[in-house]
């Protein structure tokens, strides 16, 4: 159950890092925040944010709105497999609850 909370937490961080790009589409000098998922230990989802600079010393990337709701249907995908999974888990333990009595 730990690493469907875990899960539940990383895809609301991932949500509102492109929410926040997003809202910042036409600030300049902006650098979007770029999130990414890692399983760590126990199964456990953990979200790490970087914001990347540009190689060649010039001012890094702006935000790509198609890139941002690419990120956000992730999120959503997300959001739901781990809602998806929890169900599962209630039905099966309502099950043998049954069973047991």
């Amino acid at each position: 159950m730990s690493s469907l909370i875990s899960a539940l937490n990383a895809n609301g961080v991932l949500l509102g890092n492109a929410a926040s790009n997003m809202a910042n589409l036409n600030t300049e000098g902006y650098r979007p925040l770029r999130t990414d998922l890692v399983e760590g230990p126990n199964a456990q989802v953990t979200p790490v944010t970087s914001r990347p600079y540009a190689t060649d010393g010039q001012e890094g990337p702006g935000v790509d709105l198609a890139q941002e709701i690419g990120t956000l249907i992730r999120a959503e995908h997300g959001f739901e497999a781990c809602l998806r999974a929890i169900d599962t888990r209630e039905e099966m333990l309502d099950d043998l609850m049954q069973t047991l009595t």
